[in-house]
């Protein structure tokens, strides 16, 4: 389950509506509506040039396993295909509409049952267009704890979770409301790790050679390999695949910084000191398990044909001249 986004006109509520059904999460639904509040009290969702979202803009809830709101965070950089891919919905994708029953209020989510998601879990994910695919920007925001009802929308006794009160992950927040911003992969090393980790983090930690999330991998060896280095549970992508009798080795890399150097190395002995580079041609892998994220791609080099083999990657930065 994936997608995301928003729109809105200057005196309008956003209101999201989650009508479950008797059923489990699957059979639930998930509604962006575009109200006016009695109170006048509204909620804006507009692209990064200021521009209401238009009717249609995708919106998501879910849960994002295993990462945290960094790890939410350096995903979004990627894109929305890549960030969709990661998340496990709650209810179906919808888009930024006329909402139910034109109830107004102050109410953006709502559940005629719990959720099923612990306090604190649950995302909103909201794209500038009707298609993962067409999406440029991504609004990320985390979801506050549920609130009683608002009276104010006629809708009786719903759960309610509040926009105004979600915290952005991902994306920009203003006066008027919150707005979606384009993903900007970082093509340096530097500015890669200060959005994995952030300025406040420790300086030391922020090296190519240290190990922020102690993962036993290199910070320079999750960035050239497409993995975050503030979470232990993203891993490098290292495939083995096997085409008529012949395997390759896939791996994910990093193509857009010119400074990163691959290497691939072979060794039938894991007792051996020296590994032996592998010289098979490097190609785009013909067979990638899932699209890449901006900036990467998937390359494949053929293993050596009869005996067991163990392959290991290497990844180093060529200092600049």
């Amino acid at each position: 389950m994936k997608p995301i986004p928003q729109s809105f006109l200057s005196r309008a509520t956003v209101l999201l509506l989650v009508a479950l059904s008797a059923m489990a999460c699957p059979a639930s639904n998930v509604v962006m509506s575009n109200l006016f509040s009695a109170e006048g009290s509204s909620t804006t969702l507009t692209d990064s040039s200021g521009a209401l979202l238009a009717s249609g803009s995708l919106v998501q809830l879910g849960t994002f396993p295993g990462l945290g709101e960094a790890g939410v965070a350096a995903l979004a950089l990627h894109g929305p295909v890549t960030l969709m891919s990661g998340i496990d919905g709650f209810g179906s994708a919808f888009g930024v509409g006329a909402g139910a029953g034109n109830a107004e209020g102050r109410i953006e989510i709502t559940a005629n049952e719990a959720v099923g998601i612990a306090t604190g879990e649950l995302y909103a994910v909201i794209l500038n267009a009707p298609t993962v695919e067409a999406a440029t920007e991504v609004l990320v925001l985390k979801l506050a704890d549920s609130v009683p009802a608002d009276d104010a929308s006629s809708l009786p006794g719903y759960l309610a979770v509040h926009l105004r009160d979600a915290e952005v992950v991902f994306g920009a927040q203003g006066a008027g409301g919150f707005s979606t911003q384009a993903a900007t992969i970082p093509t340096s090393f530097d500015a890669w790790i200060l959005g994995q980790l952030g300025e406040d983090s420790d300086p030391t930690l922020r090296s190519a050679g240290a190990d922020a999330d102690g993962d036993g991998l290199t910070n320079l060896l999750e960035y050239g390999l497409g993995s975050l280095a503030g979470d232990s549970s993203s891993r490098p992508r290292i495939e083995i695949q096997e085409t008529s009798g012949e395997y390759h080795v896939l791996s994910l890399r990093r193509m857009d910084d010119p400074a990163l150097v691959f290497a691939c190395e072979v060794q039938a002995d894991l007792s051996e000191i020296v590994w032996p580079l592998l010289e098979t041609p490097l190609l785009e892998a013909a067979n990638p398990p899932v699209p890449a994220p901006d900036g990467h791609q998937w390359m494949q080099q053929r293993l050596p044909s009869g005996s067991r083999a163990f392959v290991r990657l290497k990844v180093t930065a060529e200092e600049a001249p």
